[in-house]
């Protein structure tokens, strides 16, 4: 079977059921291989090209049902967590059935675009904001339903094609009047002929019958993008839980607060100020689309359709590395005002170090320290000691090791680092802890393991 028909047979309604291999958490679903043997996504898409193959919502699908599987193994460590799903070896089977030399690249695509499509849609929800993730209410019946044989689930909107990469946006507004009503449709149909945007709105795809609030809460849960267009009227209703702005409102809010997709939504700003007389509270930390005026701005327009086809432009390409002066001039005193500077700073004022009489350096002033550790010990006998590594001059030639315990040696960058690697491997075994480090202008050579 060729990729395309295979396409085309999965994402039929009737073959549905080839998603839901039955297990025993299962039922109503019609059995593709036994009962003891669990849904893994291979049993669907057999190597990772077979995957990429497949639509977008289909590959959210056959992750979904893997993480339901999985969920009940990682209830101990606090969820689902990208990390522990990554971990050497699959420990969760999330790629089971796999070839071998596959398992971590099918793991990282489906952590990737498919995981975030179940996020947007709510069905991965994490709402402590803490990396670990549970399958939703919504996502448990999702893969119930799924399992009845129901129609595919993750459907997209009337018109819209689940292998096409064309942004679905929908747009919630206020009816403020006729005039505002016309510019609304206006941008809409705008986006769609002129800009490549599916656009859901409730004229073009909420009919006679129809119950308006599911139709608002799965436009709002499927889209791509939620265009929020920002007057004063909208900010009243929003602010108020008022109507059908208030209700968009709630389902928008309580998306936000899970930790959807951050950039799904998109304050559009149409009249008034960018402040609480006509932006929701809630939306006011986004940035927003300027589209005041008639006509308004288009490079407004041109963010605005940059952002819903996510082509940001990009920034210029990184150049070679600058050629720097020699080391010595790293070592001025005239350090940028900075916080490590000021540390620097500091820490170059200890002249003597504690225990160490200072006579072979009477007559050379000290220059700032390259490197340094600080270590102390706990308890009633609490004891700290210090280590600098400095330049002897500006040449960079030679360097000076000493410490707060009286020891000291000055040689070449070669033999400082040992010495100081020696001192620093010798404190944490007479049980000192290093509590700051700083090696910013010395250099790997100068660099203490961790």
């Amino acid at each position: 079977m060729s990729v395309r028909s295979k396409r085309k047979n999965i994402t039929n309604p009737a073959n549905w059921s080839v998603y839901w291999s039955a297990d025993s958490t299962d039922s109503g679903s019609v059995p593709m291989t036994s009962r003891s043997q669990p849904f893994t996504i291979a049993s669907v898409a057999k190597t990772l090209a077979e995957l990429k193959a497949l639509p977008l919502a289909d590959q959210a699908m056959l992750l979904l049902r893997r993480l339901v599987h999985i969920a009940p193994q990682v209830q101990r460590s606090g969820g689902l967590h990208k990390g522990n799903l990554l971990l050497p070896n699959d420990p969760y089977g999330l790629a089971a059935g796999f070839p071998a030399n596959e398992n971590t690249p099918v793991r990282q695509h489906l952590l990737g675009v498919p995981w975030t499509r179940l996020v947007n849609e709510g069905f991965l929800v994490d709402p402590s904001g803490s990396g670990f993730f549970s399958v939703s209410e919504d996502g448990l019946a999702t893969v119930k339903n799924a399992a009845g044989r129901k129609v595919p689930v993750l459907a997209e909107t009337a018109d819209a094609h689940p292998d096409d990469d064309i942004p679905t946006a929908f747009i919630s507004y206020s009816w403020d009047g006729p005039e505002h009503k016309d510019w609304v449709f206006g941008l809409a149909e705008r986006l769609r002929a002129q800009g490549g945007v599916r656009v859901i709105l409730d004229p073009w795809h909420l009919g006679p019958g129809e119950d308006r609030t599911h139709f608002m809460e799965e436009s709002i849960r499927t889209s791509d993008f939620v265009l929020i267009v920002c007057t004063p009227a909208y900010a009243t209703k929003a602010n108020n839980r008022a109507g059908g702005v208030g209700y968009e409102a709630m389902i928008i809010t309580s998306q936000l607060a899970q930790r959807i997709q951050q950039n799904k939504f998109i304050p559009v700003l149409r009249s008034g100020k960018w402040d609480d007389s006509s932006v929701p509270i809630w939306i006011q930390s986004k940035i927003a689309a300027d589209l005041r005026g008639d006509p308004y701005k288009e490079d407004e327009y041109d963010r605005l359709l940059r952002a819903l086809h996510r082509a940001h432009p990009k920034p210029p390409p990184v150049g070679p590395k600058p050629v720097f002066s020699e080391r010595g001039a790293s070592f001025s005193r005239d350090l940028p005002g900075n916080a490590v500077s000021a540390v620097v700073e500091s820490v170059s004022n200890v002249d003597p170090p504690l225990g160490s009489t200072g006579r072979d350096n009477e007559d050379r002033p000290k220059l700032s320290p390259v490197a340094y550790a600080f270590y102390e010990t706990k308890g009633a006998d609490a004891r700290r000691v210090q280590a600098f590594v400095r330049p002897t001059d500006a040449t960079g030639q030679s360097f000076r090791f000493e410490t707060s315990t009286g020891e000291r040696l000055e040689g070449t960058e070669t033999q400082v680092a040992q010495q100081y690697l020696a001192f620093d491997l010798d404190l944490r075994r007479k049980g000192f802890t290093r509590m700051q480090t700083f090696d910013g202008f010395g250099g790997p050579i100068f660099r203490l393991p961790s």
